[in-house]
């Protein structure tokens, strides 16, 4: 006879006989739906199943099923998310996303370290995964892979020199962005300068062109006058970069007495390389600004007093605290 089962836990394939409601694993012994030891076989091994694509109201259908997933994921309700993401194999089972939910549900969100099971649902969607979605699979299922072959120990280790080296690459970061800033000075001083120096001509032109009621005067001084508008925004940029970065060496520096824990402390130092990339990119001041309300606001939640102490002595951020 041949197999048409598969078991849940320890992936042993085995025959089932049809009317069977429960059945139990002759490798592990442990007891089983009948119903869903054969659908978990047919998973991995109906081939042609994969090539089958959902359109037009079954891809609606599709992804409506994968966010009930996610849904009930969120709330720890596996059994429900497992049906969601079963319905969503079962409706585009050549989509890896469908089976990187069941990845999920059988790990119990990626907690339960001693499943095996999940990696039938691993390998499926590997298998019908372009490059670009292997790549999304490999940065999902990293972390849980690598917690799972280390022992407890191990994974602390590995998560603290992983912030230790992000921590290295943010302060590399601070420290270029003062070298801009440095280079940045001389062109804001000269910018300044001829500013001034332009407002002053356009002045003297205005002033010229009303006593001698020469047009060609007024439309020159009031030409050299907006044009000191570029020199400008360059000086107040660089005045704008100068405090942000004595704010961002001040911020780095305060880190460890905030009391945050890893996690939060890897999320704050998310955010300042968010911050410093933008500046790097020459993001607009608004979009900047953005980064840091939000480091601000993170800060407030996370550190309390001590985090509203630092905001409020900052004259950079100060503006975020509620007076």
């Amino acid at each position: 006879m041949e197999n048409n089962a598969k078991c849940p836990k320890c992936n042993g394939e085995f025959f089932a006989e049809s009317g069977t409601r429960e059945l139990k694993c002759p490798y592990c012994g442990e007891t089983a739906d009948a119903l869903r030891a054969r659908k978990y076989y047919s998973f991995f091994h109906d081939k042609a199943a994969v090539t089958h694509e959902a359109h037009g109201e079954s891809l609606m259908k599709f992804e409506e099923l994968l966010r009930i997933g996610s849904h009930h994921l969120e709330r720890s309700e596996f059994a429900d998310a497992r049906k969601a993401y079963e319905g969503a194999v079962e409706l585009n089972p050549g989509d890896y996303r469908g089976y990187m939910g069941l990845v999920a549900v059988e790990t119990e969100n990626y907690t339960d370290l001693k499943n095996t099971s999940h990696k039938q649902y691993l390998q499926r969607a590997v298998s019908v995964a372009n490059d670009e979605q292997q790549k999304a699979i490999a940065s999902v299922y990293r972390n849980y892979d690598l917690k799972a072959s280390m022992s407890d120990e191990e994974y602390e280790n590995y998560l603290s020199e992983k912030q230790k080296d992000f921590k290295a690459r943010v302060k590399s970061s601070i420290i270029g962005f003062s070298k801009v800033n440095d280079s940045g000075k001389k062109k804001a001083k000269n910018a300044f300068i001829a500013m001034l120096s332009m407002i002053a001509a356009g002045a003297i032109m205005l002033v010229l062109g009303l006593v001698f009621s020469s047009a060609l005067l007024l439309g020159a001084g009031a030409l050299v006058a907006l044009s000191s508008y570029g020199l400008s925004f360059m000086w107040t940029r660089q005045r704008y970069n100068e405090r942000l970065y004595e704010f961002m060496v001040a911020l780095f520096n305060a880190l460890k007495d905030f009391g945050l824990d890893r996690e939060e402390t890897e999320h704050m130092l998310k955010l300042m390389a968010a911050v410093l990339l933008s500046v790097k990119e020459g993001d607009p001041v608004s979009r900047t600004d953005g980064f840091i309300e939000e480091m601000a606001g993170y800060l407030l939640n996370e550190a309390g007093e001590r985090g509203k102490t630092f905001l409020k002595a900052q004259k950079f951020t100060a503006k975020y605290i509620e007076k």
